[in-house]
């Protein structure tokens, strides 16, 4: 059985059903390609390390036989060197469940980058054929607030924290993975039903939460980045950034396939392409009240913002 998913502005067949997606288009522009296929219980040895990354997965970025290869505790994925293949190596049961949500949620996002993309680390949003990016560290509230935007603003999730960006002469966001990994304070605190809010296996107890409109799979135009900050205000708090303002802040934002000393061309059009979209993207600060009632006064801002450009 063959399984169809879109990603990011990328078709993906899999002969392995995988969690967290968006179904494929029935019908639409061709898109980069990908297929995902069995590789059994044993990876490849690896040849040569390129990174290790740092946190609670993990990951490791090598090579073998001439294609990268990213290592984890609960298996690996060779993938070739333009990401039209990946090989998902690993064991069955709560290993291959935790394995196939790092792949939506941590290799998708950078094999993007493979096919021409672009990807930060941000949650994205949409409405009204407008779409922005939500920029702040870890703790910021980007996953909470979009969820409170999709659930009572009629806002579209993109993606809650790796957002995807394509460039034909504008910059657009496509649609990311379709869960949001969330807290249960959270869930709670939004009115959240229980029942969607499952638990994510290896995430600390965060769950995964599935906004009802997961349909959007066409990218949309980037119209605004807003870098969120929770505050001790009652309301909103909204202020333009200049363009160098907005490039620093956004720089530590990029999220590269290979973060390596040596990968200097990655790098360097990463930053090329970073500065090129905020030459014409406008971008703000918002700092925000920690109440989950400010939502819809968070959207209101959000909008007026966009719509005095």
């Amino acid at each position: 059985m063959v399984f169809r998913y879109h990603f990011g502005g990328v078709d993906i067949t899999s002969e392995i059903p995988l969690t967290g997606l968006r179904p494929a288009r029935q019908n639409g522009a061709a898109a980069p390609a990908m297929r995902v296929i069995e590789g059994g219980r044993e990876p490849p040895a690896e040849e040569k390390l390129h990174f290790a990354w740092d946190g609670r997965f993990r990951m490791r970025l090598g090579e073998a036989g001439g294609q990268w290869l990213m290592g984890t505790p609960w298996g690996a994925f060779l993938i070739a060197r333009d990401a039209s293949v990946v090989r998902l190596y690993g064991a069955d049961g709560d290993d291959r469940t935790i394995l196939k949500d790092l792949f939506a949620r941590r290799l998708l996002p950078r094999l993007v980058k493979l096919k021409g993309g672009a990807t930060y680390h941000a949650a994205s949003l949409a409405r009204d054929d407008k779409g922005i990016l939500i920029m702040g560290p870890s703790g910021a509230g980007k996953s909470t607030l979009s969820v409170g935007l999709a659930a009572t603003e009629r806002w579209d999730v993109l993606g809650d924290d790796m957002a995807l960006i394509w460039s034909d002469g504008i910059d657009r966001i496509a649609p990311a993975a379709a869960d949001v990994t969330i807290w249960p304070q959270s869930c709670e605190g939004l009115g959240l039903p229980e029942e969607d809010c499952a638990p994510l296996l290896a995430y600390d107890g965060k769950r995964a939460f599935h906004p009802q409109r997961t349909d959007r799979l066409d990218p949309v135009p980037l119209a605004g980045v807003f870098f969120l900050n929770r505050g001790d205000c009652a309301e909103p708090q909204l202020a333009r950034c200049s363009r160098a303002d907005a490039f620093n802040r956004a720089l530590r934002q990029i999220i590269y396939f290979d973060p390596s000393g040596p990968a200097v061309e990655e790098r360097v059009q990463s930053v090329s392409r970073l500065n090129a979209l905020l030459g014409y993207i406008p971008a703000w600060t918002l700092t925000y009240p920690t109440s989950f009632s400010a939502i819809p006064a968070v959207s209101d801002t959000i909008a007026a913002a966009l719509a005095d450009g």
